[in-house]
């Protein structure tokens, strides 16, 4: 999702986007103002895009370690994106 969606912005209270296990995390990146990663309802990481020539590089910076069939659908997420861009994409984990 971009960055301030009604998903997260529009409640005050977000622990039904944000699970037990994230909230610290995701609290701690302001996931109000970050591009969410969203899995089945839940907010599980973020994500931003960066330009190069004719290039988008998506990093993705999950909150948890992702299962490997969630690894593949955010990553076919994110090929997507780039092919709606009309663009090559480079799909970046940070695991940092």
């Amino acid at each position: 999702m971009p960055a301030y969606d009604e998903y997260i912005i529009a409640y005050k209270d977000r622990r039904a986007t944000l699970d037990a296990t994230t909230r610290k995390i995701a609290i701690e990146r302001n996931p109000v103002f970050s591009s969410s990663i969203v899995i089945n309802g839940s907010v599980v990481g973020d994500w931003k895009r960066t330009f190069k020539q004719n290039t988008v590089i998506v990093t993705l910076n999950p909150f948890r370690s992702l299962r490997k069939a969630e690894m593949l659908a955010v990553t076919e997420a994110a090929r997507r994106y780039g092919a709606f861009l009309a663009m090559s994409v480079v799909v970046d984990w940070n695991k940092g």
